[in-house]
């Protein structure tokens, strides 16, 4: 899935300016893999890029998965941590409610409760609304 989403995504994941940086910092803070690394976890975690994913992701699943296997078909997408699912949860649920209404259903699964930074508190029975 990955590859589809690469070979047909126009919006780049990551833009970088470098106006103003110095080529050779006098203080290294961190190496290349733990800044790229850092990098990449902030930009993975902008609403806007997790709602492009999550709608790649959908869109491959509605054109190439859902009617496999009788429809009865399955996808799992993963996400770094237990906040980032959360978001995904619900950024998925927002997807399918105004693309398809109530065609198909998400599931999470995470252990214990997840409280995101605006002080939220979820769990995993409680969105899937098994409580």
């Amino acid at each position: 899935m990955f590859e589809y989403i690469e070979k047909n995504s126009a919006h780049p994941t990551m833009a970088m300016n470098t106006e103003g940086v110095a080529s050779e910092p006098e203080e290294e803070l961190y190496g290349e893999k733990k800044s790229v690394s850092l990098i990449l976890r902030k930009l993975n975690s902008e609403p806007e890029n997790m709602t492009l994913k999550a709608r790649l992701a959908l869109n491959y699943f509605v054109q190439h998965t859902r009617h496999k296997i009788g429809g009865k078909d399955k996808v799992m997408f993963v996400s770094g941590s237990r906040a980032s699912g959360v978001r995904y949860k619900q950024i998925f649920d927002n997807l399918i409610r105004e693309e398809y209404g109530d065609d198909f259903k998400t599931l999470v699964a995470l252990s214990g409760e997840v409280e995101l930074p605006d002080g939220s508190k979820y769990t995993e029975d409680r969105m899937n609304g098994w409580d």
